[in-house]
Formats: C-alpha cells, structure tokens, sequence
C-alpha cells in the first residue's frame, strides 16, 4: 500500500493490490475497507467501505480522500483490509503522512496559506503552537468589518482547529481576509490569508481575422474578484494568453496565422483555484474578415472638389471587394470596388475647412467595419464670388444711395478684397466706375452701401461686383427707379402675427423677374434703415421675418415688380409687428360750454408715439369720485367732440384716451364747471308749474267720474233694518206672523208640499196640529221660508204647494247650500230674566260652531226683546236644556236684507265637506247664501 499527500488540495491518494493469498478462492464481490486517523490521538476521522467487482480482482486499487482540515495541522495515519461473507483480513499496517506538529517546529504556525474560497463556504484552519505555549484567540478579520472571535477545538497536544463558514457571502477585496492566533508567548501571533471570489464565468467567445493574425474576443461575465496569483488563467488552442489575464471586461487574444486556412476551430481554456470553462468556436476566415484600417490618408484639393487617396498594408485587400464609408465633416459618403484605395469628393464649398476619415469592411459576406483611419484636414481653394444682391433708395430726383447685402462665407467664396461699383446710361457705355470697401456707415448691419449722383439724359443704371483673389463675382445691375412718393400710392394697413408680417399684393404685368419688397421703419429716416428681399416670379405673396421688428414700431413696406429696366411701385402697406398702447396720451385737451352742451377738442398723438393704429377715442366723464359715462368715439381722425345731456351745477372731469389694438394711453383730463344759463331757469319754473296743475286736474276729473266706486270702496252704505213695533210688545210665543221684514230682493224661498225641515238634528214634520219634531234621518232637501211663511205654518196646515207658494212677501227662491253650521242670534225668555234685548250697539253677525242640542226640544220658540231698536245677531253660549230655548243646532245668521232665518243641517253633508243642492220639497230654514 502507498499513501501520497496532495497538501494544497488537502487530498490523500491510497494505492493498493489486492493481497492472492485471500482473493483467489473468492468467489463474486468483496469489500475493502479504509480508515483515516489522526496518528497523535488514534482518533478514526474518516471510515469508508469500498465495493470491488470481480473484473476488478487482482488488479490495483486507487482511493482519494480530502480532509476537512489542512494535513499540516496534524500526522494523518491510513489502513486497509479486505472482508468477504463475514471474513476480514488483517489491518494492512499504518501509512503515516507527518503534520506540522512536531517537536522539531520551533514557531508558532497557521495553516492553510493563501486558500481561495467562494461565498458562503465553510473551511478549516488550525493554530500549532509551541512546545509548553497556551492558546489565547482567534480570530478573523473581514476587510471593511471589525474582527469575529472563533471557538477553537483542540486535536492534537498543541494543534487547535476552528471551522470558519464565509456568512458574509459577498467576495473579499484583493487583499483578502485574514485569520489570526495568539498565544501566551511575548511573539505569539501568526495568522493567514483568505481569499473569497468566484470561479470562471466567461461567455461569448468569438474569434476573426484580418488575414494576418486572428484575434478572439469574449466576455469576462461575472467578476472573479481574484488577482494576483489566484486570477484566472486562460489558453487559446494550447497556448497560454497573458494578455487577457489582467484585462477589463472584454478579453482579447491574438496570435499569428500559419498558412491560408478557410476553417478554424478556437477552443478557450478559462481556469482559476475554484473553477474552469471552456469555450469553443469554429467559422469561415472569408466570413470572419475584419480588415485593418486605411493608412497614409491624403487629398488632391481644388475649389470645388477633391481627390481623396490612401493605402492598405495588407496587399490581399487589393483583391477583394470592399466597401468603404468616407465621413466628410458631418455628412457620410459609400464608396464600393475592389481593392477600394482612391475617391472623388465633388460639389464642395470653395474657400472651406474639410476633415474626413474613412474606415472599410468586405463587400462579400460582410462582417464588420475596419477602425477609422486617421483624421485627415484640407482646405479648398478659392472660387469667384456669387453676384451681389443690389437695391437703390432715391434721396431726390438727383441723388440716392445704392445698397447690397455683404456676401456670406459660402457667397464670397474667398476673402472679399472690395466691391466695383459702375454708374451708367442706356445711352452710354459708361459714364462712371469705382471700387469701394463695403461701407455699413449707414444700413442695416450686413449691409454695405454707396452714394451716387445722377446726371442728365436717360435712364441710369448701377452695377455692383464683387472681388476676390479667384476674381470678379457676375454682375449685378439695377435701373435707377423713379421717386415715388406717398401721394401716389394708396396705403394699406396690414398687422404683424408673432413677430412677422404675412403680406400679398395683385400681380404685376410688367413683373417679369419677380418682385422687390422694401420695408423701414416709417418714422426713421428711409436710406438708413430699410431692408429688402427679392421674391420669385409667380409668387403674389411672402412672409417676412425678422429678428429687427420692434413691437409698437411702425413701418412702411413697399412692393416693386422687377422689370427689365426700372423697378415699377405697386403696393405700399403700414402694419405693426405687435401693438402696443400710445406712449402718450392726446394733447391740449379743451373743455367749453355752449349753451346745454360741451365742446371737447384735442389735439393727436405723434406717429411715433402712436404705437399701433389708433382705433378711436374713449370720453370718461366723472361727477366728484362718480364716473357718469363713458363715450367711444370711433372716428379715428376725430379730433373733437361735444357732450350733451349733463346736468347742470355740476363739476366734471372729462378724459380722453386714444386706445389701439395694444390698450389705451395714460389719457389727457379736463375740468369743467356745467351752469345752466338763465333763460333755462325760466323755463324750468314754467314746465314744473305746468305739470303739477295737470296731474291734479286729472286727479279731480278720475274721482268724479268714478265717485261711485270711490264711496262703495272708502265708505260702503250700511242698511238699517226696520222691525215692526209689536214685536217688542209681547214677552210670550213670537208671533212670527207679525215680523214685518222685507224679503230680499235676490234670495227666493221655495215652500214645497209636506216639507221636511231639520232644525240642527231635529225634523220638524207638519200635521193637523202644527209642526213636531221627529228623530229620524233624512237625505231630502231643505226648504228655506221667509219668517211670515214660518209663521203661518206654525199657525195651520199647508194643504197644497199653491197656498204655501202664496205666501206673503212673495221671496224669491233660491237653493243655497252650506258647509258650515252657524249658530243663531236667538234669545227665549228663558235665557233673559228681563226678557229684553240688549239694543245700545250695533254687532255685525258672527259666526261659531254651536254644540248639538239634546234630545227634547221644545216645540215653540220664544224671543224676548226691548222694542228700543235693533239687535243684530250675534254669537251666544248655548241654551240650557233646563230652561228650554232654540235648539242649538239652529246656527244659521239672520239676513240682513230678507231677515230670513237660515239653518244648517250637517247630516246633509256629504263626504266632502259639502252639503248638497236643494231640491223643491219644502225645509227649514238654511244658512244664508250670498246673492248670486
């Protein structure tokens, strides 16, 4: 048997034959069985039974055992033996690999050195100390964190282990984590290092070539957090790449081609203490083709375009189609050949700045761009300038000034030098010639500009070149127009929208290269600050923007057709770009009184001050802190304006406000006392007195007319009745017989045959003796009498409807129903102990709800009264049932025209509240309707 140790991978490798004496008659599977002890103690650490199978008898053995702790912390001893059915061999003798914990050591030691974990795992170490020392701690310090104490556990005389488990589970920074022991000794510290990381997680490997070398490149993917001697170690096809060892997240390794191959296979080997991957890729050369950048970059330059060359260092590229991309500034050109080497740059601007770079790929199974080559600088020639643009503005008949618009840098096409101005005639060749510098003493900035006077004889016309070192830009000529000036042309106004004015005008016949229009501000002076652009033939209409119009500025534009000779005027506009209030407000305002009226006169505001179109005036007029009206005068040019219908006496503050689309001005006031004049007092006086004897004459003449209506409504006549003089000479039965009462003139009283009459709740019914009442309920109508029919009923039998309807009096009948029961003005001689009635005031009729009256009325009704006049009815208590007097359901008011004694019957009210109709059969007495 032989034992190896394996000291870095904490590993024991046992190798053994099988003994022949025990195995050649056995027959089938047997078993080996292995012990690891730790020597000191003889402490078994590891038992294990190993199954061998008959192919395998007679052969050699290999068992491999990693221990738990390093193998120098103490002497590890192994043995074998053989068992089969029960039978064992004999323990082979010890195999001893010695630790560090020996005598012979003189220093305290920690083991193991410089070990690589990942997060999360669990590792051994172990403190040997000196002969006769004593442990004191241990500990583990994590990089950034304080230090953690470990319980150690002792397996030999001076060996002390501990089991440290990474919970932090984050890997450790390169300098890693210690583990340090102390002990009793003056010297007694040593410690050792952990690293924690990761194994190999790289990815994505691909590998190309530029017909010289081949280069592979892949990703790391997680970081290992190894370095140093720990870090990843890779290999390319066998063969180590150093260069990829320390490299950042994308990894390369190159190396050189043997020969034209058209298929290759790259196989990546990336290896470290925790783990290892391995990557593989295989292609096409011809389809893997990334071509080295372009070389020795350079140009051919002339004004306008240029030829651009460079080389390549590898002559295969010569051969095959390739297809270049050239960047020029900021634009992107392709270019396409074999072997592409040399382009054309055309259509480039003279006299300006280029770089360009230019990187190139396989046209055939492209795979990627080469790098760009280097960046390359040229500059273009310069070229004759463009023509000028030209226009004139006329001071007078005789003077003006020509202007032109300074060339930009992709105009001049080189440094302007000056500009050639010729005046000339349709009669002459020339007549006068001139260079100039561009002057901007006055114009607009950008502009350049230069006087000229006219002479005698024919139309003048200017031109205007540019110079440079390349030469003399085309002419650009103009007719000197003829002075316009603002009579002859109608003004439009026109309004700006957010900083432009958007204008149009009718065709011109004679426009046959297009149209001018001018503009200036209106109030400036116009050879020093217009402006002006050229519009296309065909276009009536443009948009002008400018970053020079002024809000509350105006100004004039002016439309010129292009002709072969002079410009002609067609339309001249005034518009604002924003309107804003007057700056000022009206001048001079006055205030005079003529008569009943007020003149207001003013003067206008300044076109400058104006600051947008006047759109009229407001009139504000206030009384003391009262504003009284406000007047709006729309009359733009209005410069006056008179007041009327104010009253007199007063104080006013009269202010007028030129207003714009932009608001008003601050206003100009005015103060003004309005006295009424003389002969208007007069006047007054009359019109007042006049009025007043008017309305009362009217008055009298309404309340003759209708006096009628005036006295029923102030002071209505009451009627007096009248009662007979017997009445009151009788203190026994009323007479009925005797009342001398006038029926009146709209009630009728309708006596029927055999009447029913209810009294309250009582029926009276006529017999051979009178009248008795009867209890019995009844749904007939109620006939209503007068009191001298009354009186004959009481007196004998009606025998027929002729002698009741031949009663005195002759009422009217009427059939009045009533939903109330109103009680009686009635007094017996029972309720008055003196038997007269009460006559010093006059009561109108009142009306209340009466009790009902008992059972046993008596049959005859009794008034006692003084005769000393008249005694309405009025509302009384109701009678005793002792003394006897009306029945108390008898509650109906006396008339005061008929008299007529009116009961109520309440059983012939129906549901509603209602009594019914009368009908034509005789009854008692009802309420008493109003006339109808």
């Amino acid at each position: 048997m032989k034992v190896d140790p394996e000291w870095t991978l904490q590993r024991i490798s046992v190798t053994w034959r099988d003994d022949l004496d025990f195995t050649k008659n056995i027959n089938g599977k047997f078993y080996y069985e292995i012990e690891v002890l730790h020597t000191e103690t003889y402490h078994v650490q590891h038992h294990e039974a190993i199954e061998v199978r008959p192919d395998q008898v007679g052969k050699v053995h290999h068992w491999n055992w990693t221990s738990p702790i390093p193998l120098e912390c103490t002497s590890h001893s192994v043995r074998v033996r053989s068992q089969h059915q029960g039978r064992s061999s004999p323990w082979t003798p010890l195999q001893t690999i010695p630790g560090k914990d020996v005598s012979s050591h003189k220093h305290m030691q920690v083991f193991p050195k410089d070990r690589v974990i990942t997060p999360g795992s669990s590792l051994m170490f172990c403190c040997i100390l000196r002969e006769g020392h004593e442990l004191n701690t241990i500990d583990y310090d994590i990089i950034g964190k304080t230090s953690i104490h470990l319980n150690a556990t002792q397996i030999s005389n001076r060996t002390y282990a501990v089991d440290i488990i990474e919970h932090n589970q984050k890997p450790s920074e390169s300098a890693g984590n210690d583990v340090f022991c102390s002990s009793t000794a003056e010297d007694g510290t040593q410690g050792a290092t952990v690293f924690v990381g990761y194994p190999p997680d790289d990815q994505d490997f691909v590998c190309e070539t530029d017909l010289v070398s081949v280069e592979c490149q892949w990703n790391q993917g997680r970081p290992t957090y190894l370095v140093g001697k720990h870090r990843t170690q890779y290999t390319l096809n066998g063969r180590r790449c150093e260069e990829a060892e320390s490299g950042g997240p994308v990894r390369h390794c190159k190396w050189t081609m043997n020969g034209k191959q058209e298929e290759m296979t790259w196989n990546l080997t990336a290896k470290n203490q925790l783990g290892s991957v391995e990557l593989t890729d295989t292609a096409d050369l011809m389809h893997r083709l990334h071509l080295q950048a372009p070389s020795d970059v350079a140009t051919e330059v002339h004004a306008r375009n240029a030829t651009v060359k460079w080389k390549w260092n590898v002559t295969e590229y010569q051969k095959l189609p390739l297809v270049c991309q050239l960047q020029l500034n900021s634009s992107m050109e392709h270019y396409t050949g074999k072997g592409v080497s040399l382009v054309l740059l055309k259509d480039l601007l003279p006299d300006t700045t280029y770089s360009l770079k230019v990187h190139c790929g396989s046209d055939q199974n492209f795979w990627k761009w080469s790098s760009w080559s280097s960046v390359h600088v040229f500059h273009t020639k310069e070229d004759c300038p463009n023509a000028p643009d030209v226009w004139i503005q006329m001071d007078s008949n005789y003077t003006g000034l020509v202007m032109w618009k300074r060339l930009s840098k992709s105009e001049s096409h080189g440094q302007i030098l000056g500009y050639e101005v010729t005046l000339g005639s349709s009669m002459k060749r020339e007549t006068e010639k001139s260079t100039v510098a561009c002057s901007v003493d006055c114009g607009p900035p950008g502009h350049c500009s230069a006087p000229f006077r006219l002479g005698d004889g024919g139309d003048r016309i200017v031109t205007v070149k540019a110079l440079n070192s390349a030469g003399s830009s085309p002419p650009a000529s103009i007719t000197v127009p003829r002075l316009v000036s603002d009579d002859e042309v109608t003004v439009l106004l026109v309004s700006g929208s957010s900083g432009h004015f958007d204008l149009s005008w009718p065709p011109g016949a004679s426009a046959t290269c297009g149209y001018i229009v001018e503009w200036y501000p209106t109030h400036i002076r116009r050879n020093c600050s217009f402006n002006w652009m050229k519009v296309p033939v065909g276009n009536t209409s443009t948009t002008i923007q400018s970053g020079t119009f002024e809000p509350g500025e105006r100004y004039s534009f002016s439309v010129y057709a292009c002709t072969p000779g002079a410009p002609e005027p067609l339309a001249r506009m005034q518009g604002y770009a924003k309107e804003l209030a007057p700056a000022e407000a009206v001048k001079n305002l006055t205030a005079e009184q003529h008569g009943s009226k007020i003149l207001l006169q003013w003067e206008g505001i300044p076109l400058e001050k104006q600051n947008g179109f006047i759109q009229g005036y407001y009139v504000y007029i206030k009384n003391g802190y009262h504003l009284i009206s406000t007047e709006n005068i729309t009359e733009v040019d209005a410069k006056s304006y008179t007041l009327r219908n104010l009253l007199y006496g007063g104080v006013y503050d009269v202010t007028v406000k030129a207003y714009t689309l932009g608001g008003e001005d601050e206003g100009a006031t005015a103060v003004i006392k309005f006295d009424p004049p003389t002969d208007w007092l007069i006047v007054g006086t009359f019109t007042t007195s006049a009025a007043l004897t008017c309305i009362l004459i009217l008055i009298i003449v309404s309340c003759y007319w209708k006096r009628k209506w005036v006295k029923e409504k102030i002071y209505p006549e009451i009627p007096k009745p009248r009662l007979p003089d017997e009445f009151f000479k009788s203190h026994g039965l009323l007479d009925i017989r005797t009342l001398d009462v006038n029926p009146c003139p709209y009630s009728k009283v309708q006596v029927m045959e055999n009447p029913l009459d209810k009294l309250g709740d009582v029926i009276l019914v006529e017999d051979g003796d009178g009248y008795h009442p009867i209890d019995t309920d009844t749904s007939g109508p109620i006939v209503l009498k007068s009191y001298s029919q009354l009186g004959n009923d009481l007196q004998k039998p009606v025998n027929s409807s002729s002698d009741s309807s031949s009663g005195s009096y002759g009422s009217i009948q009427t059939d009045i129903t009533y939903t109330r029961l109103q009680c009686p003005t009635v007094y017996s001689s029972l309720s008055s102990p003196q038997g007269t009635l009460p006559s010093d005031v006059y009561r109108p009729q009142e009306t209340m709800s009466c009790p009902r009256q008992p059972q046993g009325v008596p049959r005859d009704l009794y008034l006692h009264g003084d005769s000393g006049g008249y005694q309405p009815q009025s509302t009384q208590p109701p009678l005793s049932p002792v003394t006897g007097g009306l029945d108390s359901s008898m509650s109906s008011p006396t008339s005061v025209n008929s008299f007529t004694l009116l009961l109520h019957n309440p059983a012939l009210e129906n549901a509603s509240g209602r009594a019914p109709s009368l009908s034509s059969s005789p009854a008692w007495l009802q309420n008493l309707l109003p006339h109808k």
